[in-house]
């Protein structure tokens, strides 16, 4: 709880970002992004660590195509804050082989599952 209390960690609930959103729009998730990138900024922080559930979350499901979207959307998005920010994806196993090109070409770094 010190962490969080602290906001040295901040969790955003799926339920959170989206509101009415569709599951996967990227602006609310840019939107909170930029609200937790102001609050690293106050507080002095050098760089941001997200784990995004929800690209894989999509893959999962079959929804194929957000997937992508998503991720290219992110990664083309990231540069873009004024503070560095490390994201990690995690996916399933599981996920369809036909997915797992598209989706080694659209991060920005390496791609594990």
């Amino acid at each position: 709880f010190d962490l969080i209390n602290s906001e040295d960690l901040v969790i955003l609930s799926h339920e959170e970002i989206f509101d009415k959103a569709n599951f996967g729009e990227i602006k609310p998730i840019l939107k909170k992004m930029s609200k937790v990138t102001s609050l690293a900024k106050s507080k002095k922080k050098s760089g941001i660590n997200v784990l995004g559930t929800i690209a894989g979350t999509l893959a999962i499901t079959g929804k194929h195509n957000e997937c992508i979207s998503l991720e290219k959307v992110w990664h083309e998005s990231i540069p873009k804050f004024e503070i560095p920010i490390r994201v990690v994806c995690p996916y399933y196993p599981q996920v369809a082989p036909e997915l797992v090109d598209s989706l080694v070409l659209n991060h920005t770094d390496d791609f594990i599952r």
